[in-house]
């Protein structure tokens, strides 16, 4: 509209300089140049606002080719989603637990803790870490992932009924969480070649004695031996002091992961997590800054494999307040790096 404003005053003023007399009064000529003035620039800032318009376009086009290599599908809001995990309160008994069937052994494979609510709740930094990745497909104008819960999905990726399933038509999951999320930690506690797992986290009885701890393996091929390696050693560790308040915990060292597996079925998963809840909202929170440069990385790799990327990153978090992730270790090298 400014272009089409100035493109009129420039007319109307080159008219009237055009059909003003030389020896006429002297205030038409001062009007006609003070017009094509106005008009001159109205159509320069419009002119600059059109390339700019041009210029976010592209930029947003090409950015939404790099999300949709990233998570393998070109319809994110249909095809991906986000997995929070879900805690039975205090008031639902175990064997009511057991009997939703989220593992097919009816035994939970995570570390849940009891939380007071009607019947289930979900944690805090769980969900402003999903906000943080919906976040990533709302800046692009995408309609962000719908939210799962860790048990249904869990029947989804290993349950022993493809036939009920109800998430059937998900191809991608980014898994909130490590310990509390059952799917991960169903990864977690799998070594068939497949799954494309390069990380070792601490048992679940680990986990509940107050060891959590994460190793990742940086070489091209993962041998079954090393995943299965739990009482070895890990990378990088935090020791929970169970006398502890929780809010005390949170507020020590920490670390994360960003990872991919791959399901039974070929589905992929994303795991984004940490040894604590505040450690995942970092994790969540760094991949929201870190995603392009890490869909960049491997642009020419999905292009050519038609999948989403294999790789796995590291990260230390220290206990003081407003701390970053500090990357550990990547495969490939260099990757997730702010």
């Amino acid at each position: 509209m400014a272009v089409i404003g100035g493109l009129l005053l420039v007319f109307s003023g080159a008219l009237l300089g055009e059909f003003t007399a030389e020896d006429g009064p002297r205030w038409p000529r001062l009007a006609s140049t003070l017009i094509l003035t106005i008009g001159g620039g109205l159509v320069a800032s419009g002119m600059v606002g059109f390339i700019l318009m041009l210029y976010r376009s592209s930029g947003d086009r090409h950015r939404k080719a790099l999300l949709y290599s990233l998570f393998g599908t070109s319809d994110p809001s249909r095809h991906v989603a986000i997995v929070i995990p879900r805690f039975p309160n205090l008031e639902t008994t175990e064997r009511e637990y057991e009997e939703q069937e989220a593992y097919p052994e009816n035994e939970s494979p995570a570390l849940k803790d009891g939380r007071l609510t009607n019947k289930y709740s979900l944690a805090f930094d769980d969900i402003a870490a999903a906000r943080h990745i919906g976040t990533i497909f709302a800046e692009l104008g995408l309609a962000p992932p719908r939210m799962e819960f860790d048990d249904d999905a869990m029947k989804s990726l290993f349950g022993p009924r493809p036939d009920e399933d109800k998430l059937s038509h998900y191809r991608y999951f980014i898994l909130i969480g490590l310990y509390s999320n059952e799917v991960t930690m169903a990864f977690s506690s799998r070594t068939a070649a497949n799954h494309g797992r390069r990380f070792r986290l601490s048992t679940k009885l680990q986990a509940k004695a107050g060891l959590r701890g994460v190793s990742i393996n940086t070489d091209d091929q993962v041998a079954a031996s090393w995943l299965e390696r739990n009482d070895a050693g890990f990378d990088l560790t935090i020791d929970a002091d169970l006398a502890d308040p929780p809010e005390v915990n949170e507020r020590k060292k920490d670390f994360a992961l960003i990872t991919t597996c791959v399901a039974p079925d070929g589905r992929t998963c994303m795991i984004v997590g940490g040894g604590r809840s505040r450690a995942t909202r970092k994790a969540a929170s760094h991949l929201r800054r870190t995603w392009i440069s890490l869909a960049e990385a491997f642009k020419e790799e999905t292009a050519r494999s038609q999948r989403p990327p294999d790789f796995v990153s590291m990260f230390h978090l220290d206990g003081l307040k407003n701390s970053r992730l500090k990357n550990r270790g990547s495969f490939p090298h260099g990757v997730m790096h702010d």
